[in-house]
């Protein structure tokens, strides 16, 4: 530890630590409850003919019962959350991995 370099690569370790706890601090990513996006309500039916066959009646296909269930459960179309990973932070991560690669050259081995 008397090598100022690994001191310079600890700070700066603790330094980035910091950096990316305080982030999470701010954006509420430790909140254990999160604000719900709103989902529309609107059910959207759409009624399509069913073939008949002469004396047999036809069951509907295998893509009007998936789309039946599917709109059933959801209740139409869904808005999800944006929840892109921010490009800062993969900045952060990026220099704090160099600076970790740059002061390990010295071990080849």
């Amino acid at each position: 530890m008397e090598n100022p370099g690994w001191m310079r690569l600890i700070v700066v370790g603790l330094v980035l630590a910091a950096l990316a706890i305080g982030y999470f601090l701010l954006s509420g990513s430790f909140v254990k409850t999160k604000p719900k996006s709103e989902v529309s309500n609107k059910v959207v039916v759409v009624e399509t003919p069913t073939p008949k066959v002469s004396g047999v009646t036809a069951t509907a296909s295998a893509y009007t019962r998936i789309v039946n269930r599917t709109q059933g459960i959801q209740g139409g179309v869904q808005t999800l959350p944006a929840t892109g990973f921010p490009l800062t932070l993969i900045g952060i991560f990026s220099a704090g991995a160099a600076v970790a690669g740059f002061g390990l050259r010295k071990f080849p081995n």
